[in-house]
């Protein structure tokens, strides 16, 4: 759980709040840690939602593009998975995230039907002993950033459809409306700050701070979007995906395609 900026937290609060971490962590369930970006309580839909994605991509005789979406969607499974590896249930991530990984190389192999079926057994995979609970680097070594980038697109050409919906979003409201402040649009705001994340480990050779800058933002406004969601809050919620549109241009204005 993120603090909301300029809250004062009371001892009081302070105590109720261990005790509930206590309770979390003693039922087996673990608190999120300070550096993830998706919430513990999100990640099986994150994963379910992402799963689906694949599938759906790989249906019948897919053309690059959508074989492309579907070998990036399960890059994010990997990354979604390394969230928190210290937890309960890091090993279960863990052999997750090994697990989407191989399917990156069945992906890869054209093997899609085994693909598709692999993704649909994520969910319930066991924990891996043998699954090493550190982050591997997932940008660049195993994604490149056009890839990222290409979810935003139109889904014709690969892509979730998440640039379209967030500048219409930002141009034609004054607020989202209540009945889109729901589980979809909350899914597509932790994919944005996911990626963002990963972005934001990419070291260009030049305007380093401006990437890390345009990165931030990208991320924050995602999180944002979520926090409104979450309120119901369709005002917010127009402002927050103002500023991941916003960081995504100023970026292509400096770095294009992406940087070097």
């Amino acid at each position: 759980m993120r603090r909301q900026p300029g809250r004062r937290i009371v001892p009081g609060i302070i105590l109720i709040a261990g005790m509930g971490l206590l309770t979390l962590v003693g039922g087996g369930r673990a608190a999120d840690t300070p550096a993830q970006v998706l919430p513990d309580e999100d990640y099986p839909k994150m994963l379910k939602y992402a799963a689906k994605g694949i599938q759906d991509a790989l249906k019948g005789s897919p053309k690059e593009e959508q074989i492309t979406k579907a070998r990036t969607a399960a890059i994010m499974v990997a990354a979604y998975a390394q969230q928190n590896l210290t937890g309960a249930d890091g090993g279960q991530r863990a052999a997750v995230r090994d697990a989407a990984l191989q399917i990156v190389e069945t992906i890869e192999a054209r093997k899609y039907t085994d693909a598709a079926k692999k993704a649909g057994e994520l969910a319930a995979l066991p924990a891996d002993p043998k699954a090493k609970k550190e982050a591997i680097k997932l940008i660049d070594s195993r994604v490149k950033f056009k890839d990222l980038m290409n979810q935003f697109n139109h889904p014709p050409d690969g892509g979730w459809g998440i640039h379209r919906e967030f500048y219409q979003y930002q141009l034609g409201m004054k607020g989202i409306p209540a009945t889109e402040l729901r589980e979809p649009l909350l899914l597509k705001a932790y994919q944005v700050a996911v990626t963002a994340d990963l972005i934001g480990m990419k070291t260009p050779t030049k305007n380093q701070k401006e990437w890390a800058a345009y990165a931030g933002d990208m991320k924050a406004g995602a999180l944002e979007l979520a926090d409104a969601v979450r309120a119901k809050d369709g005002k917010a919620g127009v402002s927050a995906v103002a500023k991941v549109t916003t960081s995504c241009t100023s970026c292509h204005k400096i770095f294009g395609g992406g940087p070097k």
